[in-house]
């Protein structure tokens, strides 16, 4: 049994550097220009677009906060906004 063992594990091991260098060629591959800005414009579009979907959250938080703290309420919106940048 320990000899069938050791041969399975030589053969798990030829599997993984041929997995290896199969994902080496593929790192290594040059990409047309087109693929690398796709995902740097759409980082873009999404860090530009998060900031905007979530102010009518912290609006509605600051008009529950408004019987609390009625001056930062009026301007939580903005302390938050200024934070996350």
């Amino acid at each position: 049994m320990w000899d069938f063992s050791l041969l399975n594990l030589q053969g798990m091991l030829q599997e993984l550097t041929a997995l290896q260098g199969k994902s080496e060629r593929i790192k290594n591959f040059p990409y047309l220009k087109q693929y690398g800005s796709i995902g740097y414009h759409f980082v873009h579009i999404f860090m530009w677009i998060l900031p905007i979907s979530i102010i009518p959250a912290f609006a509605n938080i600051g008009t529950k906060m408004a019987e609390n703290f009625p001056i930062m309420s009026e301007y939580f919106v903005w302390f938050n906004m200024w934070y996350f940048n």
